[in-house]
């Protein structure tokens, strides 16, 4: 039986709502978790600026304006830990300090919300946090036009499997995000007369039947092990060479510098391998952290 990729999968979820030819079902997402009545959507380059050579790049699911003046990143955590959250809030300040700085004031007038779609979270948080910056108190707020909302995804799955109809109301345009296939079955029969509902359904699988989507995620996933399987022989490679050279030069520097070779070995070969297939540069400069003058020169 072939996968079925629901929208956990940050790439699925950009696919079906980040398409600037049909927007009917990022319109209806923002409707349903922000209450936003969407009149005019942007979708704005998620790649945000660099400023300087040591920056890493900077890459978001989802980046829209709408209505103007409302500013938008969506971002989708499988799993979510501390790393990721703390890249997804620098991303965030990123956003709301690009788009302060190129306006002709310091205008409070925007409003910037981060939406995190997280799996994989600690059972400390409840099914929704909003995140603002506040004084310790917590009676009045430093900055007004700026927040983070993150929905526990897991919590939001339980709700259905635990039958709580009230809560499943509550909650069913985010629980269809991560139901397999069997379950979005019966959750759709369930909901046979919600127009958004059954748009969703009917992309998802048309998305999961498109070839190229599944050879593509496919792809990326084995890229992944290809990329740890050749970092770690590249480092039990450079490990020996280190060791041989560390008695010379001393055991810790040989280790440290046959890692960091062997990792650029690694990586370096697994590059060589996308570039014959085919694969763009910035595709596989993103996926093996190899800056893309690099990939060009490896040619």
């Amino acid at each position: 039986m072939k996968p079925f990729h629901n929208c956990r999968y940050d790439i699925a979820f950009k696919m079906l709502f980040c398409n600037e030819n049909n927007t009917y079902l990022i319109k209806n997402f923002l409707k349903n978790t922000l209450g936003i009545e969407v009149e005019k959507l942007q979708f704005l380059n998620n790649e945000l600026a660099i400023n300087y050579l040591g920056e890493r790049r900077k890459i978001v699911d989802s980046l829209m304006c709408v209505n103007d003046n409302i500013y938008i990143g969506v971002e989708v955590n499988y799993p979510r830990d501390s790393e990721n959250s703390l890249r997804n809030y620098c991303f965030f300040q990123k956003i709301v300090s690009t788009k302060t700085e190129s306006s002709q004031d310091y205008n409070v007038g925007d409003t910037f919300i981060q939406i995190d779609l997280s799996y994989k979270l600690n059972k400390k948080y409840g099914i929704v946090e909003e995140y603002r910056p506040r004084n310790k108190r917590g009676n009045f707020l430093y900055v007004e036009n700026v927040k983070i909302i993150e929905y526990s995804m897991d919590k939001i799955i339980n709700v259905w499997y635990d039958k709580n109809e009230e809560e499943i109301e509550k909650y069913k345009y985010l629980i269809m995000l991560g139901l397999n296939k069997k379950q979005l079955d019966i959750f759709c029969k369930k909901y046979e007369g919600d127009e958004y509902i059954m748009k969703y359904k009917e992309r998802i699988e048309k998305l999961n039947n498109d070839k190229k989507f599944q050879r593509f995620v496919d792809y990326e996933t084995d890229v992944r092990f290809k990329i740890n399987t050749a970092t770690n022989k590249g480092i039990a490679t450079g490990i020996e060479r280190g060791i041989k050279k560390g008695r010379e030069q001393g055991i810790a520097k040989g280790l440290k510098e046959g890692r960091e070779e062997g990792i650029a070995t690694g990586c370096q070969q697994v590059a060589k391998n996308m570039l014959k297939k085919g694969i763009s540069v910035s595709v596989i400069s993103e996926c093996t952290n190899i800056p893309e003058q690099q990939i060009l020169n490896l040619r």
